[in-house]
């Protein structure tokens, strides 16, 4: 420390004050950070996973644009929605929201899982992609048989390039902040 610190013992104390409080707030600081990345990775991989899906379903299968959204706010509105064959810019509404706060909810479980291991992030995020596959169309579609449709080799390549986006998102943001 400086001379004039030392000789000062009141400026002294200040200091060494001022710095376990900055030690002491550094973790939730840490954490907001990691959050705000989460939140960024999760609505780009989102955006990508939805964008992906929705071409997917035109391209291959000769679906409209709007089925997958719609698929997705069935959830909300029970299982008449999810055979509606017409553009229902509501249920396609709903569709995207719910997507966007899994997206997110997805995303911020993905931090929390993956902080010590940011080196191995893609492997990771292909991993929890893989494993969101699951638990997306193995798992809720016991809640919403709807889903078994979208069981193919191309949703689950989807999910996980949803998951390596995510994870090289989050570790970029993380990496930024």
């Amino acid at each position: 420390m400086a001379h004039w610190m030392e000789s000062n013992p009141d400026i002294m104390a200040e200091a060494l004050l001022e710095r376990r409080l900055d030690a002491a707030h550094a973790p939730a600081q840490r954490r907001r950070a990691e959050a705000g990345a989460a939140l960024v990775a999760g609505v780009a991989a989102g955006s990508a996973l939805l964008t992906l899906l929705v071409l997917l379903s035109a391209g291959l299968y000769d679906e409209p644009a709007w089925k997958i959204p719609q698929l997705i706010g069935a959830t909300l509105r029970g299982p008449a929605a999810a055979e509606v064959r017409v553009f229902d810019p509501v249920l396609a509404a709903f569709g995207v929201a719910i997507h966007f706060t899994l997206s997110i909810l997805y995303a911020l479980a993905f931090a929390g899982i993956t902080a010590e291991w940011r080196r191995h992030a893609a492997l990771m995020g292909i991993a929890f992609g893989v494993a969101l596959y699951v638990l997306n169309l193995h798992g809720f579609t016991h809640l919403f048989p709807w889903f078994l449709e979208l069981r193919t080799p191309d949703t689950l390549a989807a999910h996980a390039f949803f998951g390596l986006l995510l994870a090289c998102i989050y570790k970029d943001t993380c990496a930024v902040r």
